[in-house]
């Protein structure tokens, strides 16, 4: 789940909705902006102005990226996973690479469209979600130094999810998937053989 709040909340909550149990990492109900909110903004808009027409390999787009994305290697590395090649996967061999290079590489989410409505995903205004509150297992899971793991936020949780657990795993920051991986799968084991 992307955001804390918004129109996953309404989905999940629907009666007839087919979700079972839901994890939800190192976000939470917050009307406060993240205090890494400014760099968030910086990122997409040098990731949507970064010239990938220019780009003739996956090594050099990441070199790319690397002088503008001033941050830590490991948010360059998540950012870079939203990176792809336009291909047509049915074709193969030299008809895959023409359609490559004329399609060229772009990003899998369109940038333009977050820059102008993150405030919206970030900053989330909805007084009725509390009418649609999820009742599936939820498990929250956070980093323990995550700029996320706030208390306000936290103590949120239970107006939105009748059945929330939550967990904060220590030693670790936002990317709870990339610092914390083993733990991090397992507890989401057990929970999904709880619930699921």
């Amino acid at each position: 789940v992307a955001t804390p709040v918004g129109e996953e909340i309404s989905t999940i909550a629907n009666n007839g909705s087919p979700v079972k149990a839901c994890v939800i990492i190192d976000v939470c109900p917050s009307q406060a902006p993240p205090k890494t909110f400014p760099d968030i903004l910086h990122d997409l808009d040098a990731m949507r102005t970064l010239p990938l027409h220019a780009v003739a390999s996956m090594k050099e787009a990441y070199e790319a990226l690397k002088g503008v994305v001033k941050n830590e290697e490991e948010l360059r590395s998540h950012l870079f996973t939203n990176f792809f090649a336009t291909t047509n996967q049915k074709s193969s061999g030299q008809e895959q690479e023409q359609q490559q290079q004329a399609a060229g590489p772009s990003w899998r989410a369109n940038l333009s469209v977050l820059l102008h409505d993150l405030h919206h995903v970030v900053l989330p205004d909805h007084p009725d979600l509390i009418q649609h509150r999820v009742e599936v297992p939820t498990l929250f899971v956070f980093g323990q130094d995550s700029p996320y793991n706030t208390m306000e936020g936290r103590a949120k949780i239970d107006l939105f999810f009748a059945n929330a657990v939550q967990v904060e795993i220590p030693n670790c920051g936002h990317f709870v998937h990339i610092e914390r991986r083993d733990l991090l799968a397992d507890i989401v084991a057990d929970f999904a053989a709880e619930h699921v």
